[in-house]
C-alpha cells in the first residue's frame, strides 16, 4: 500500500477553547504519538485532510506526515481515531501514530465482495456480516483491502475467516471460525412468512376463547350472587283428609 502524502503545522497545547480557535481557522486539533515518544500536538489543514478520508481506508492507510518547519524527512503515520461532532459530523480531534517500516502493527482492513453469487439468481439473500478484518503485519504489507469472491455461492453456502486469501506473513486476530458473508435461503424467509400468517391467525381465536370464558364467567357469578343466601322453599303439607 503506497503512502499518502498530508501536511501539518505545529500547535500549542491547550484546552477546549484553543481547540475551537484553531477549528475556525479551518484546521483541524491533532496529537501525534508513538512508542517511546513525547506526544506533539499539530493542526492539520482541515479542508484538504477531510478529502483525503473520502478516498482512503483512515484505518490502514500509511500516511507520510510533513509538519511545517520540522526537518527532516515526513514521518509514517497511522490515523488512529476521528472525533466527529455528533450531530453534522464534523471533524473535532484527531490521533497519529508515528509508526516504524520495520515493526509490525495492528491495524483494520477493509474486506469487500466480489461478483453475484449463484445463489441470488436462485432468489437467495447475501449477507455480509464482517466488513473489516484485525490483522497484524508490518507496515509495507498492509493490504488496501481483502477481495473475497461470493460468485461461487449457492443458497446456504456461507465463507469463514479462514477462507479468506491472506498472505502467510499477515496474523489474523478475528476467530477462524467467524463467518465472512453467506447466502440466506428463500425458505427461510416462507418459513418466516408463514410463522408470522400463522400468530396472526391464532390470535383472533384465542381471543374469542378468552373472551368466552370470561363471558360464562360473568354469568356463572350472577347466578351465584343472586342465589346465595336464599332460603330453601319449604315443602307443601300434605293436605288433611275430609271429614265424613
Amino acid at each position: 500500500m503506497g503512502a499518502v502524502q498530508i501536511s501539518a503545522e505545529m500547535r500549542v497545547a491547550g484546552n477546549k477553547g484553543h481547540a475551537r480557535r484553531v477549528r475556525m481557522g479551518k484546521n483541524i486539533p491533532a496529537i501525534l504519538y508513538g512508542a517511546g515518544e513525547e506526544s506533539v500536538p499539530v493542526a492539520l489543514h482541515g479542508h484538504t485532510f477531510e478529502q483525503m478520508l473520502r478516498h482512503i481506508s483512515s484505518g490502514s492507510q500509511i500516511l507520510e506526515l510533513t509538519i511545517a518547519g520540522r526537518a527532516g524527512a515526513p514521518l509514517p503515520v497511522l490515523i488512529k481515531e476521528v472525533q466527529r461532532h455528533p450531530i453534522d459530523q464534523k471533524i473535532l480531534h484527531v490521533d497519529l501514530q508515528h509508526i516504524s517500516m520495520t515493526q509490525r502493527v495492528r491495524v483494520r482492513v477493509p474486506i469487500h465482495l466480489e461478483g453475484t453469487a449463484l445463489g441470488v439468481k436462485e432468489g437467495g439473500i447475501v449477507e455480509h456480516f464482517l466488513r473489516e478484518l484485525d490483522i497484524e503485519c508490518l507496515p509495507g504489507e498492509i493490504p488496501e483491502s481483502i477481495l473475497v469472491d461470493i460468485a461461487a455461492l449457492i443458497r446456504g453456502d456461507s465463507i469463514h475467516v479462514r477462507d479468506l486469501p491472506v498472505p502467510a506473513s499477515i496474523h489474523v486476530h478475528d476467530s477462524a471460525d467467524r463467518v465472512v458473508v453467506s447466502v440466506a435461503g428463500k425458505q427461510k424467509e416462507e418459513v418466516a412468512v408463514a410463522g408470522s400468517m400463522a400468530a396472526a391467525e391464532v390470535a383472533p381465536a384465542a381471543e374469542a376463547v378468552k373472551t368466552d370464558k370470561a363471558d360464562k364467567g360473568a354469568k356463572a357469578d350472577k347466578g351465584g350472587k343472586s342465589d346465595k343466601g336464599a332460603k330453601p322453599a319449604a315443602a307443601a303439607k300434605p293436605a288433611k283428609a275430609a271429614k265424613k
